[in-house]
């Protein structure tokens, strides 16, 4: 048995909170597409990180409670992004600009998106983090699971959303959660974080047997002016509600 993995399993088992966090328009105050820009791929492109698109600037108060919950013992926190593994490297770096030290999770069933990983970190492209503060899954890594959402063709489902309910209601719910938080800027995912949560609540609930008493969705809204704040809206998600 490798007690280590045993040890790092049954800890993080016994977390009582889960906190999910985006990445783009939420951690990051990355722009959008610019229509002058020519290339293919904004979003999996270096450009979309990097000067003149992007400053490094982020939502300083996203990043405060992302810190906040690193620092909570019974919290189980992760990055859930919609960008692929290609551009990981850039993600995390604006994290560690902010003191957000992750490690990106690869099934082993994903051997490429690993062995590609593995090489960035030995050229110095990404870097390793013996004491991370959190997880990080990125759209794609986790296509070669047996049990991954499929299109009707048979196909890995490749939308951004298919990949966040799979790792959020696959690899990190337990029976031990009871509290559950998500953070997200896009309008056309809030109701689908409303009706995972009620569906949360209906499997892990504490009406149903289970310890799950309060499902939070975070919208974060940009902010107005350049340099302002970003408005959170605190969502708690309840039976009844519609979506």
């Amino acid at each position: 048995m490798n007690f280590k993995k045993y040890y790092l399993e049954t800890t993080l088992n016994m977390k009582t909170r889960l906190v999910v966090y985006d990445f783009d328009g939420t951690v990051a105050d990355v722009p959008e597409r610019p229509s002058d820009w020519n290339g293919s791929d904004w979003w999996g492109h270096p450009d979309s990180l990097s000067h003149p698109h992007y400053s490094g600037g982020v939502h300083d108060e996203v990043v405060a409670s992302f810190k906040k919950d690193n620092a909570d013992p019974n919290t189980d926190v992760i990055l859930l992004t919609g960008r692929r593994g290609v551009i990981a490297h850039g993600v995390r770096n604006v994290l560690r600009n902010q003191g957000l030290q992750g490690k990106r999770v690869i099934p082993d069933t994903n051997l490429k998106a690993k062995d590609a990983h593995s090489a960035e970190i030995a050229s110095g492209k990404d870097m390793h983090h013996d004491n991370h503060d959190h997880e990080e899954y990125y759209s794609g890594d986790h296509n070669y699971e047996p049990d991954y959402p499929k299109t009707f063709k048979g196909k890995p489902d490749a939308s951004t959303i298919a990949h966040k309910l799979y790792v959020i209601k696959n690899k990190k719910m337990n029976n031990n959660i009871e509290v559950v938080e998500f953070w997200d800027d896009r309008e056309d995912h809030a109701p689908e974080f409303i009706k995972l949560g009620l569906d949360l609540i209906n499997q892990y609930g504490i009406e149903n047997g289970g310890k799950l008493r309060s499902v939070i969705f975070h919208r974060v809204f940009a902010p107005r002016n350049i340099g302002g704040k970003a408005t959170i809206v605190n969502i708690p998600i309840k039976k009844g509600m519609t979506y």
